[in-house]
């Protein structure tokens, strides 16, 4: 558990080395111990970081084996994580219906677990893109409305989800204004 907070807080500081290196030797110890320990979510957290450093091939292979293990009547926060990231991959390439049907297709299986509010904002990517799917258009994934959302992201100790959170809410009013501005010109 350990290892996976210091991998994910090097991961926002934008020390995706460190981060990698944190994780790959956190997965390499766990491996060695008897018996062999889980290192799904390490894993999970690791291929977060190798998105970020651009090293997509080893990201999505890290992803489609999480996802490939993970059960439909048992899901864990790895295969969760990985979705997310997956979901992620597919946004920062502009395929925002992707990225949005990658969640839509993991997020309910989370909803009886009580996985999906608590962890869906710890990576603050998360809300970015809750944001952008509002602004698409697309259907609501949770169960709060994106202003929920922001508020709750704000009232946060994290101060990078603060930060995602004051753009997100910019740009929810830039949308309401040039909404209202173009309803005010007919």
């Amino acid at each position: 558990l350990l290892f996976s907070y210091a991998g994910l807080s090097a991961i926002m500081l934008g020390q995706y080395d460190v981060a990698v290196s944190i994780l790959s030797r956190a997965i390499a110890r766990a491996r060695r111990r008897k018996p062999m320990q889980n290192v799904d979510s390490l894993e999970a957290i690791l291929s977060y970081a190798c998105l970020m450093m651009h090293e997509i091939e080893k990201a999505i292979g890290i992803i489609d084996s999480l996802l490939a293990k993970a059960s439909t009547s048992v899901l864990t926060y790895a295969a969760f994580t990985a979705a997310k990231v997956l979901a992620y991959h597919y946004y920062l390439d502009g395929k925002i219906r992707q990225a949005h049907s990658v969640l839509l297709s993991w997020l309910p299986k989370n909803t009886d677990l009580g996985l999906v509010h608590n962890n869906c904002l710890a990576m603050p990517f998360m809300l970015e893109m809750l944001g952008a799917f509002h602004r698409a258009g697309l259907p609501q994934l949770l169960s709060n409305s994106i202003q929920q959302e922001i508020e709750t992201a704000l009232s946060s100790p994290s101060q990078v989800l603060q930060a995602v959170a004051f753009r997100e809410k910019a740009l929810l009013e830039e949308n309401a204004h040039t909404a209202a501005s173009a309803k005010a010109m007919q």
